[in-house]
């Protein structure tokens, strides 16, 4: 064999041997195989639909070295959850978790994924502005809408309702939102219409993250007739009342309710009410002049609004006086600010002589001030209303004279009849204070 033919022969050989090595252990002899993979990072949460993150796998052979060449395939045990592309990168598809598992030859590893919606925002989708009778349910719910960082609706998020102005209640307080991240609840209206009546609608684990909505509360429906003025007055035969009839209309809650109809209806003693139907002002009130018919004795208006009940109102006629007399408080002496002796005290008289009974007679301080006091002491004003006896006077309880010195009048009207004056004289009291000058 030649020389060249050996050299052959030697190269080949260790052509065969490189070729034996580069596929083994050089101290086992065993070729390389995928054992194990470890996938950065060890576990992931996502907080939006939408959102994305990249992972990557470290392979290892049975003597735990990388394997950098190796081909690495990627899947996710819930795709509806997460998707992953062959690049390791992560997409969210809706709440919930996932085992993301990377595979080289017979080696694998998992990790853990969980898609948790973070709620950033918060729409108002409907219900606001709306207008409600008081303490009353709004005819809409409201409804909003939790979106997150990416704009998708964000699913089972925690809300929370809070009246913010006008009392009244939400109902639910608290609620999730459904699978198009939208929460709703019904507002009944606070109790008082006309007041400002807020509601604000929050994430119930970030109360500065929220959207406020808006009602105007108006009255609701008619619910009461109250008397305000004019009932139980006494005045002579065929006189109008010297107080008009007035009511007001009340829904449930007391709100005065504007624009009702209001109709007056003599029922019994003859006489007349002028107007005989009208409507409630912004007040809720409504009133008319009263006009006694000739039977003497207990004469009565129905006042009625529908759907309620009437109400009933009385007066008394009696018969027309024809003159007025003094008896008692005037012409006095006292000390400024004080009581006087006497009582300012009238008898009003009728035809013949007969006295005037069930009479209401007005007495009111017409110059330098005071007050007066009625018989049972429970009521002290400038002006007093009496009502005769059998005997057709009329008394009241005192005379309080002002603190100015000088002439004090007391004034007695009688329907039908020139006003008759009381007067006293009202003195400075003893010295009762020392200034300097």
């Amino acid at each position: 064999m030649s020389i060249a033919h050996r050299r052959l022969r030697w190269t080949g050989g260790l052509l065969l041997l490189s070729i034996g090595l580069a596929g083994c252990d050089l101290i086992t002899g065993n070729a390389p195989e995928a054992s194990t993979i470890v996938i950065s990072p060890s576990g992931i949460t996502l907080d939006a639909i939408g959102a994305t993150a990249t992972l990557s796998a470290e392979v290892r052979d049975q003597d735990d070295r990388i394997l950098r060449d190796a081909v690495v395939t990627w899947s996710s045990s819930d795709p509806n959850v997460a998707t992953i592309s062959p690049a390791g990168l992560v997409t969210a598809v809706r709440n919930g978790t996932a085992a993301i598992t990377a595979a080289a030859g017979a080696a694998s590893g998992s990790v853990n994924l969980s898609v948790t919606q973070l709620a950033t925002m918060l729409e108002k989708v409907s219900g606001d502005g709306q207008l409600g009778s008081a303490g009353e349910l709004l005819p809409e719910p409201l409804v909003l809408h939790a979106l997150d960082r990416l704009g998708n609706p964000a699913i089972g998020v925690p809300v929370a309702f809070q009246i913010i102005e006008g009392g009244g209640s939400p109902t639910p307080a608290q609620t999730q939102t459904d699978v198009q991240g939208r929460a709703s609840t019904t507002w009944t209206l606070g109790a008082l219409a006309g007041e400002a009546q807020a509601i604000r609608g929050f994430l119930s684990f970030s109360v500065g993250q929220g959207v406020n909505f808006a009602a105007t509360a108006v009255p609701g429906l008619p619910a009461e007739i109250v008397v305000v003025s004019g009932d139980g007055q006494a005045a002579p035969l065929l006189f109008t009342l010297s107080d008009p009839l007035a009511v007001r209309v009340e829904d449930r809650f007391q709100n005065p309710v504007t624009g009702v109809t209001v109709q007056f209806v003599v029922i019994a003693g003859g006489g007349s009410v002028q107007p005989s139907s009208t409507s409630t002002d912004v007040g809720g009130l409504a009133t008319t002049q009263w006009t006694l018919g000739e039977p003497l004795g207990d004469q009565s208006v129905s006042i009625m609004v529908e759907p309620l009940q009437p109400t009933t109102v009385s007066a008394f006629a009696t018969t027309v006086p024809e003159l007025v007399q003094i008896l008692g408080g005037d012409g006095q002496t006292g000390i400024v600010g004080e009581r006087l002796p006497d009582s300012p005290s009238v008898q009003i008289l009728g035809p013949g002589g007969a006295p005037v009974f069930s009479l209401d007679v007005d007495f009111s301080v017409s110059q330098n001030g005071g007050f007066l006091e009625s018989m049972d002491g429970t009521e002290v004003s400038p002006n007093l209303r009496a009502r005769t006896d059998a005997m057709g006077v009329a008394t009241v309880g005192g005379w309080i004279l002002g603190t100015t010195p000088g002439t004090h009048e007391v004034t007695v009207e009688v329907p039908g009849l020139v006003p008759v004056v009381l007067t006293a004289t009202a003195e400075t009291g003893p010295p009762a204070l020392l200034v300097k000058v």
